[in-house]
């Protein structure tokens, strides 16, 4: 039976992965097939041949279907060239099925999402359905499916009202988007993870159109479907690929089946599920966490700064090599950019002194510290054996200095005594006498 959700396909450059994928569709037999492909990078050699092997894939349509293609002559890269394609999808459908070239479904994913499409159609606060499970099997749900603040993309579906939402260039003041996401974030290194990767988006520093599908649905309140088992499996992790070209526990996960999924549950999302969702998919088990380091480390929020210097240089550049065109508004804009270029340079001088001065104050004190408490146990050692010594030398030269005070006035005055006794010679005792005899 031939499939009533229309597909999507956004192809590329990997004939393999599209090969394996389409046989998936091809499965499905869609009543209405779409295929955008964006064009070959000219600096790539190679890329013309393979795009056009991933092109070809058309040539395998076998079933009744129809089908329309926007394939590209230029390279516009990942984030124009697909939200522009998703455009053009929802510009001639109400809702539909959308799969990149390296997500492969399984078969259970077309009528989950079918179902799932015709289910909350008419609820306007659901947002998408992702075929995308990234839990461990000790926490899949007990239900077939469930309510994420997440949007998943790898294998979705989603309606018109939805993607009219959706904002590229994600307009508005920062601190309007700060709230956005605070309020999505209640835990803070989340919202600070997100926030960054929000700047850096604001930036141009990345290429790309997903992150901006989840800001967007933030900022209107969206919740969004997804399947107690992983429906997807992600073919992209490769040198070749534009993001995923790292090491992940994502790559490849293992793909299941999903039954049973005819029941309406009530539209609520569990804040320790999407926690775990957070962990296991977005810092991939702790091996993927650049974003909450740049999120948490002050030397990575000068590397921001510095790129919004050299982005600012950019654009200098750029509208410089235009003046003739425009030369009166052209003109302003160099002028507050170069404004923006001074205070950035201020900025990151400032933040170098401040951070070194810190660094450097945090030391000097350590030292400090630490030779005060030298110092005073050389000194206190010093004194102890002076004063040892100056007994010892008092004993020798005067014993009675040693004596309590009473009895060396006594001492004192005995021998005075006995002097004058010796002097005038007056008799004293026997001893005394004996001593004066002598004398005389």
């Amino acid at each position: 039976m031939p499939g009533s959700a229309p597909v999507l396909f956004l192809i590329f450059n990997r004939p393999e992965p599209t090969r394996q994928v389409f046989e998936e569709i091809r499965a499905y037999r869609p009543s209405r097939l779409y295929v955008a492909a964006d064009g070959p990078r000219p600096e790539k050699a190679g890329e013309w041949s393979r795009c056009a092997d991933a092109r070809s894939i058309l040539n395998r349509v076998d079933w009744d279907c129809k089908v329309r293609t926007l394939f590209r002559d230029q390279n516009l890269g990942c984030g124009t060239a697909v939200s522009e394609a998703i455009n053009w999808f929802f510009d001639q459908e109400e809702e539909g099925i959308i799969l990149e070239d390296d997500c492969l479904p399984d078969p259970s994913f077309f009528p989950f999402c079918e179902e799932m499409l015709d289910r909350y159609r008419d609820q306007p606060e659901v947002g998408s359905i992702s075929g995308d499970n990234f839990l461990p099997r000790s926490l899949h749900l007990e239900q077939p499916y469930g309510f994420s603040k997440f949007v998943q993309i790898w294998g979705w579906a989603t309606w018109r009202r939805f993607w009219k939402r959706y904002d590229f260039r994600l307009a508005g003041d920062w601190r309007e988007w700060l709230e956005i996401i605070n309020r999505a974030n209640p835990v803070q290194n989340q919202a600070k993870y997100w926030f960054q990767i929000f700047k850096t988006l604001q930036s141009g520093l990345i290429d790309t159109w997903d992150f901006q599908v989840m800001f967007s649905s933030w900022r209107h309140g969206y919740v969004h479907v997804f399947p107690s088992r992983n429906l997807v499996t992600n073919l992209g992790y490769d040198g070749d690929a534009t993001h995923t070209n790292f090491h992940s526990p994502l790559a490849n996960l293992q793909r299941e089946s999903l039954r049973d999924y005819q029941v309406t549950l009530p539209i609520a999302v569990d804040p320790e599920v999407d926690n775990a969702i957070f962990y296991f998919r977005f810092l991939e088990s702790l091996t993927s966490v650049w974003w909450l380091e740049q999120a948490m480390d002050l030397p990575g929020m000068l590397g921001w700064l510095r790129a919004q210097l050299d982005l600012a240089k950019k654009e200098n550049a750029h509208l410089k090599a235009i003046q003739q065109v425009q030369s009166r508004a052209i003109s302003k804009i160099q002028s507050v950019r170069s404004r923006s270029i001074i205070r950035a340079n201020y900025t990151l001088l400032l933040a170098h002194f401040v951070y070194t001065c810190r660094l450097g104050l945090d030391l000097a004190r350590t030292k400090a510290n630490w030779v005060i408490a030298r110092v005073g146990a050389k000194a206190n050692e010093l004194i102890s054996r002076l004063g040892v010594i100056l007994r010892i030398v008092l004993l020798r030269v005067r014993p009675e200095a040693t004596l309590p005070p009473v009895a060396r006035d006594l001492s004192v005055r005995n021998n005075e005594e006995r002097a004058s006794k010796v002097e005038y010679g007056i008799a004293g005792t026997p001893r005394d006498q004996e001593h004066a005899s002598k004398d005389r």
